[in-house]
C-alpha cells in the first residue's frame, strides 16, 4: 500500500514478449519501431548478459519461440496501449502485460485517514475509477 504522494503515475521497466522463431528479427524491428525513442528491444539470452541479439545462446522456449525484452527508457504511461500495440504485431505470440482484469489500487491521502478503494479497468486505459 502506498500513500497518494508516493504514487508516481508512469511505470518503468521492461516487458517480456514471446515471438515466433521464424523472422524474429523482423518482429523485433517492428516492435522497436512502435516504441522508437521510448524503448530498446533485446533478445533474451539463456546465459548471462549477451547484448541485443541474445549472444551465442539465446533463450528459446520448448515451443521454439524467442523471448524479447522491451526495455522502456522512459515511463510507460499506459500499459493497456502497450498491450494493444503488441497484440497487433505479426509474429508476437504473447507478452507479459496482463490488462484484461480489473486492478485494485489502495490510496491513502495520509497515514491517519481511512484507505480509499479504487477499481480500474486496464482494458479502458486504467484511467477510469469505478
Amino acid at each position: 500500500m502506498i500513500t497518494e504522494n508516493q504514487y508516481m503515475g508512469g511505470l518503468e521497466g521492461s516487458i517480456p514478449v514471446l515471438v515466433q522463431a521464424l523472422n524474429w528479427m523482423e518482429t523485433a524491428e517492428e516492435i522497436d519501431d512502435l516504441f522508437l525513442g521510448d524503448a530498446e528491444v533485446w533478445r533474451r539470452s539463456s546465459i548471462g548478459q549477451a547484448g541485443p541479439m541474445g549472444g551465442d545462446f539465446p533463450f528459446i522456449t520448448r515451443e521454439g519461440h524467442n523471448v524479447l525484452d522491451v526495455i522502456f527508457t522512459s515511463p510507460i504511461q499506459s500499459l493497456a496501449e502497450v498491450a494493444e500495440s503488441l497484440d497487433k504485431v505479426d509474429g508476437v505470440v504473447d507478452h507479459g502485460v496482463i490488462s484484461k482484469f480489473p486492478l485494485v489500487l489502495f490510496l491513502s491521502p495520509s497515514k491517519l485517514l481511512p484507505v480509499s478503494l479504487y477499481l480500474f479497468s486496464c482494458v479502458q486505459g486504467c484511467n477510469n475509477a469505478v
